[in-house]
């Protein structure tokens, strides 16, 4: 798995590093009401998580920014390190790349399963 992804975002190069366990406050600060965007967005009509792949994940990225649209600029800041009006400056298509590089980079789709194991074995008990 990569530690970093380099990307071209609103013709500037960056390069997007795995969030750090330091950034989980300053990321906490900015969610307000992302989990219930991710609940709307990741989850079935039962309350179970879909099964995602990264590339589901990026399906879904258009959904989510839609939805999370005050929240999501401000979460990628600090994720990134790039400056929030850097952010803003940049169209739909930098943000959809901005937000597969932080799931590429994460590994999201491994945290996923690990939540989902968690889950199921903390109900078995």
């Amino acid at each position: 798995m990569q530690d970093t992804v380099k990307i071209n975002f609103n013709d500037e190069e960056f390069e997007v590093k795995k969030i750090s366990i330091r950034q989980i406050p300053a990321l906490a600060n900015t969610l307000n009401d992302l989990p219930t965007v991710f609940k709307d967005v990741f989850m079935t009509s039962d309350g179970e998580a879909q099964d995602l792949d990264t590339a589901k994940m990026i399906e879904l990225a258009p959904s989510l920014i839609f939805q999370a649209g005050e929240t999501l600029p401000p979460f990628l800041a600090v994720a990134t390190k790039i400056d929030l009006e850097k952010i803003y400056d940049g169209g739909i298509d930098d943000l959809i790349l901005l937000i597969q590089a932080v799931l590429q980079v994460n590994n999201f789709e491994t945290i996923v399963g690990y939540l989902k194991n968690f889950k199921m074995s903390t109900q078995k008990k």
